[in-house]
């Protein structure tokens, strides 16, 4: 009987053993699958006002952050973009180049800046960590007892200094040895930067679009449309702007909407866009988008919605 009870004996230890080594196994395949938050960035040249970050790996929906000292305060935020659960990669975020480039004061950009995941609460697509008097909801996400942060070099490159001195500088001069002509140019071009949406045909091939100028009656949004019928499916990106005149405004664009064809590889050649107020929720970009009401309706000028549309291509 003793040898019968030792061989029981062992077949059930080993049966333990190979029970823990499975749980194991499956704690430590559930723990690899698990999602983890990493910010990957590279020093880069700011001068267009848009940095863009490597990747962004996120546990849940959130936003990535660019700051201008590692106090990680309000006042430090020079920009923002959402991120989307799981690996976003080629992040665009629009900076406030006034608070990081060059200016009179400063004669060089920001040589560091600072960037932290945070994550979307309660309010989603809303970024609610001190700016335009919203509260602190947007935490920054923690892991292993650390925010995620990451840093990265600035540099501005001398050649977009140089350019637009020259575009001044041709402007004017042919009108001086025209006469007639150049009264007329000079004219007309005041008149079209008098309207509230002022765009050139562009290259698209950097995924933002360039606004010389837009005027708003109040707070609100400029929106890009693939389609001129102005549906919520039809928008391909938006930004903020302020009551009154914004200047060189950039609209990070969803490159992957502005494709057509088997492959993908035809741009779409005209975009339109169109003026929207900021309503209800302030700051809060609603017109569909995400499951959010219709509220964020067309301006509208003299009986008519503010719009205009503008060219495209892209560089290889």
């Amino acid at each position: 009987m003793k040898p019968q009870s030792s061989s029981t004996a062992v077949w059930k230890t080993a049966a333990v053993v190979i029970a823990v080594v499975v749980a194991i196994s499956v704690v430590g395949s559930v723990q690899a699958a698990a999602p983890q938050n990493q910010i990957v960035v590279r020093d880069q040249d700011i001068s267009s006002g848009v940095i863009t970050i490597d990747s962004v790996t996120a546990a849940q929906d959130g936003w990535v952050v660019v700051y201008k000292n590692p106090n990680f305060s309000g006042g430090d935020i020079v920009g923002y973009a959402p991120v989307k659960q799981g690996v976003n990669t080629n992040v665009k975020v629009t900076l406030d180049a006034r608070r990081v480039g060059p200016t009179a004061t400063r004669a060089y950009a920001l040589p560091t800046l600072w960037v932290r995941l945070h994550v979307d609460n309660p309010v989603m697509g809303l970024f609610e960590w001190g700016l335009r008097n919203l509260p602190y909801n947007d935490a920054p996400v923690v892991e292993n007892g650390h925010t995620v942060t990451a840093q990265f070099g600035t540099t501005t490159s001398q050649a977009a200094t140089s350019a637009a001195p020259a575009a001044l500088v041709t402007t004017p001069a042919p009108a001086q040895p025209a006469a007639s002509p150049a009264p007329a140019q000079v004219s007309t071009k005041p008149a079209a930067k008098a309207g509230p949406i002022v765009v050139k045909n562009q290259d698209l091939g950097s995924g933002i679009a360039m606004f010389d100028s837009v005027t708003a009656p109040q707070d609100g949004w400029i929106v890009v449309y693939k389609s001129p019928n102005f549906g919520s499916g039809d928008i391909v990106g938006y930004a903020p702007v302020q009551q009154g005149v914004n200047t060189d405004v950039k609209v990070t664009l969803d490159t992957k909407r502005l494709y057509t064809g088997a492959n993908r590889d035809i741009l779409q050649p005209t975009l339109w866009v169109r003026l929207q107020t900021d309503n209800d929720v302030k700051g809060l970009f609603e017109w569909g988008l995400r499951g959010l009401p219709y509220n964020d309706s067309p301006t509208v000028v003299n009986g008519q919605p503010v719009t205009t549309q503008f060219g495209t291509w892209a560089s290889q």
